[in-house]
């Protein structure tokens, strides 16, 4: 199935589906993505409790799924620093 390139797609979600979805269309058409933010586990859930601030990790992988280079991005957005709190 290939678009038109003038047909325009919105995705919602979150969670690993929405950035597997997003990697694929991005090739076949015009895509906006609205992410929730709602995590709560792992470091993601770590930074929103410590920073008071949204769960960050799903609209990381959204980002990194929507690059043009996809890995250089991920390894960016993937990188964990060793120390310090």
């Amino acid at each position: 199935l290939l678009l038109p390139r003038g047909v325009r797609v919105v995705c919602l979600g979150g969670g690993t589906g929405l950035s597997t979805i997003l990697r694929g269309l991005k090739y076949v058409t015009s895509v906006t993505a609205v992410v929730t933010t709602t995590d709560d586990g792992g470091s993601s859930g770590r930074l929103r409790r410590d920073f008071d601030m949204p769960a960050p990790g799903d609209l990381r992988s959204c980002l990194a799924a929507l690059a043009e280079d996809e890995s250089l991005v991920g390894q960016l957005f993937q990188h964990r620093f060793t120390t310090g709190e």
